[in-house]
């Protein structure tokens, strides 16, 4: 019996050995053609850059990112350490700027919060016709953006430019200098005044900007909020400045909110789930799922609100503005407040978008998840790596949008605005 009992052990014993060998030898040889096929991509990929050095009319310098964004699609990208560097200041809401961005036509798009340009008394919606260098006598007309381009070449960090700007049909001059600062994405708006951050006494100060809106409902205010961006601390950060705007909107007893996302292209996921807990119907300190992420492999990752504090507000009424250009983490959140909108207090509504002639109703529709991979000896490269779904509808925007074709599952929640340039005015109907 004992003999017996040695016997069969020694045979499992070859067994299982003979049975690791195999796998180990399966392991190995994937391993080895794994190894032979990206070696013969990179003697391909050093054969072509060769040859383009040596051979190729039209040399570019940055080669690599040329391979890169060949290979890529647009949301994903390769850079430099001087680039990630820079992205890196950027993200955590350092610019060195004058703090506009402009359309074709030179209308203002966006003036970023606490920039010189803002701090100047530009204003979003104006118009550049023409500009001078603080020093000059005259303006030069501009009417496009390589005119605009020309006249600045080569001006530099502290010089006075000039201006003209044309705003309601009356036209300003505001005079400010590229410089540093840090960035700012929240502005919080009642009927006694317009609030946002200011660094102008060496910190971040929550401060009254301009004039408030009177056409707000006494218990209603409206957040405008241009990033889930910016991931420095306290009152320098987005999440902090978003906090802080919901300390105001607590003390002052409002009940209705208007939460403007038109233009917000997304940003960090870890910066949409502090500004989600908000606005997540849940019990307070719970951490719930607001979205999840599937690799091309299956797999699944949870993201999960920070604690939630819904319940310290009193909602009555949350209104989402939404446009063409609210993507991403934008997208994300108003999936999150419709899913977890268990008392009906959430509406959406859509601003018109028009293109070849036709008015659309939509939001950007970017949901994928793209995950930076920092290369050791500097730069990164970003990747998309995930679809993201709706935390319970199980929803993927992606290349679709927020659109009305959602309220089969939301019952009418998700709305257009009634007559084109009407979506603010019909979020204070809203609220009345």
């Amino acid at each position: 019996m004992e003999n017996s009992s040695v016997k069969k052990g020694f045979k499992i014993a070859i067994k299982i050995v003979v049975a690791l060998l195999v796998a180990g030898s399966c392991f190995a040889l994937g391993f080895i053609t794994s190894r032979a096929s990206l070696s013969k991509e990179l003697g391909d990929i050093n054969y072509i850059i060769g040859m383009y050095r040596k051979y190729y009319y039209d040399e570019k310098e940055d080669v690599v990112g040329i391979f890169a964004d060949s290979l890529l699609d647009r949301y994903s990208a390769y850079y430099t350490p001087k680039q990630y560097e820079a992205i890196k200041q950027a993200d955590a809401g350092s610019n060195y700027a004058i703090g506009i961005t402009y359309d074709d036509e030179l209308n203002l798009v966006t003036v970023a919060g606490n920039s010189p340009a803002q701090k100047a008394g530009m204003r979003k919606g104006a118009k550049i016709v023409a500009v001078k260098l603080n020093s000059e006598t005259e303006f030069t007309e501009v009417t496009d953006k390589t005119q605009l381009a020309n006249a600045l070449t080569d001006v530099g960090a502290g010089v006075d430019i000039d201006f003209k700007l044309l705003f309601n049909g009356e036209t300003d001059v505001y005079t400010a200098a590229k410089a540093e600062f840090t960035e700012t994405y929240v502005d919080y708006v009642d009927e006694t005044g317009t609030y946002g951050f200011s660094d102008e006494s060496g910190e971040m100060k929550y401060i009254r900007l301009y004039e408030g809106d009177t056409s707000l409902p006494a218990d209603t205010a409206y957040i405008k909020y241009d990033w889930f961006n910016g991931n420095s601390s306290g009152l320098k950060g987005s999440v902090g400045q978003f906090a802080r705007a919901m300390t105001a909107f607590k003390e002052s007893g409002k009940r209705k909110i208007i939460i403007d996302l038109r233009g917000n292209g997304g940003g960090f996921l870890s910066i949409f789930s502090s500004v989600s807990a908000h606005f997540i119907d849940a019990e307070k300190g719970s951490r719930q799922p607001i979205c999840i992420a599937r690799n091309k492999y299956g797999s699944e990752q949870v993201f999960k609100s920070e604690a939630v504090d819904y319940s310290d507000y009193g909602f009555e009424k949350i209104v989402v503005l939404a446009n063409a250009g609210t993507a991403s983490a934008s997208e994300a959140f108003i999936g999150a407040l419709l899913d977890y909108d268990v008392n009906d207090r959430v509406s959406v509504i859509l601003e018109t978008y028009e293109y070849g002639g036709t008015e659309y109703f939509r939001s950007y529709g970017k949901g994928i998840m793209q995950t930076t991979f920092e290369r050791a000896g500097g730069g990164a490269i970003k990747l998309t790596t995930a679809k993201l779904f709706w935390p319970k509808s199980d929803v993927c925007i992606h290349d679709v949008g927020v659109t009305t074709q959602l309220n089969s599952v939301y019952g009418g929640k998700i709305m257009t605005e009634s007559i084109k340039g009407a979506a603010y005015s019909d979020a204070i109907e809203l609220c009345r």
